[in-house]
């Protein structure tokens, strides 16, 4: 039995780089879809905030006109910011080229690869923040509309 020549072990690197570059560009595209639903999550809130602020007349000083009213306005806030653009990590296209050009593709794809791994692992944070975020925004809203019923229905606050 011969030993493995170093080409063989060359061609399973590649090998395993390619598979492993596949596996992290379906991660990352699994990502870009979850990034997208949470846009049009976010959309959706800053919408039914808008709709909830025009319902119903707000009675001056009155406490749950007043509560109502913050809290479409944290409802859409939280929607706001969680369409604000995530930045990535990803290196420039010239940097790749360089370091392609320098150390060869094998490495390069691996060096790339990893970063890959490290710009998932941080944007898959950000979206489960932004995910946070848009659930605080509904919750928000749901206080908000709560608030308006009450308002409607003449429940009154008393202190003291």
């Amino acid at each position: 039995m011969s030993s493995p020549q170093p080409e063989d072990a060359l061609v399973d690197l590649a090998d395993q780089v390619h598979l492993f570059r596949e596996i992290a560009d379906d991660r990352v595209e699994g990502m870009k879809k979850r990034a997208e639903q949470l846009n049009s999550r976010a959309a959706l809130l800053i919408t039914a905030a808008a709709l909830t602020s025009t319902l119903g007349a707000s009675v001056p000083g009155n406490a749950w006109a007043i509560l109502a009213i913050l809290t479409t306005l944290a409802a859409a806030a939280a929607g706001v910011l969680a369409v604000f653009p995530m930045r990535d990590n990803y290196p420039k296209l010239e940097e790749l080229r360089a370091r392609f050009l320098e150390t060869g593709s094998s490495q390069a794809e691996l060096d790339h690869a990893d970063e890959q791994v490290i710009t998932y692992n941080d944007q898959v944070q950000k979206l489960s923040w932004r995910g946070r975020l848009i659930q605080i925004g509904f919750l928000l809203l749901g206080a908000s509309i709560l608030f308006r019923s009450l308002l409607v229905l003449g429940v009154s606050i008393r202190v003291g």
